[in-house]
């Protein structure tokens, strides 16, 4: 029986409007391949006091719950972010598989991510590149689910 596959999501949850636009088209992209557990980031009510309801604690363990449970994580990295970072490397110490997609365009990349090479990493311009990437290295993975 194939199980659908389980995609944590990561971006910048201070990035601008702009890129909660972004990230709506990129989620809407990894959809087509299975669930994603973070589809949340990519709506317009999330801004950096949209989960101020729930306590730091709860949204750490949800997210790691999370992050645990999945099969593959997504991050777009375009907008620094500690949390980005945290994920990832939490991800990589679980050996969860990471595609990284990067617009070049808002800042330089930390080493730490760019300079790994754990982590599947892609440079995009624009939305459409960021599906493409999607689209050709998602599969990818779907093949490596060990449920």
């Amino acid at each position: 029986m194939k199980f659908p596959m389980r995609i944590y999501f990561s971006g910048s949850i201070r990035g601008s409007e702009e890129d909660v636009k972004i990230y709506h088209k990129l989620i809407a992209a990894l959809q087509n391949y299975g669930d994603v557990l973070t589809e949340h980031l990519g709506r317009h009510l999330l801004t950096a006091k949209g989960q101020s309801h729930f306590s730091d604690k709860f949204v750490h363990d949800r997210d790691i719950g999370w992050l645990k449970s999945s099969d593959l994580i997504v991050a777009d990295t375009s907008i620094p972010s500690l949390g980005v970072g945290y994920e990832l490397a939490y991800a990589e110490q679980l050996q969860i598989p990471a595609i990284v997609l990067n617009n070049p365009k808002h800042k330089n990349l930390s080493a730490m991510i760019k300079g790994s090479q754990y982590f599947n990493y892609h440079q995009y311009h624009n939305t459409s590149e960021a599906i493409e990437i999607i689209n050709q290295e998602v599969p990818k993975y779907q093949k490596q689910i060990k449920r």
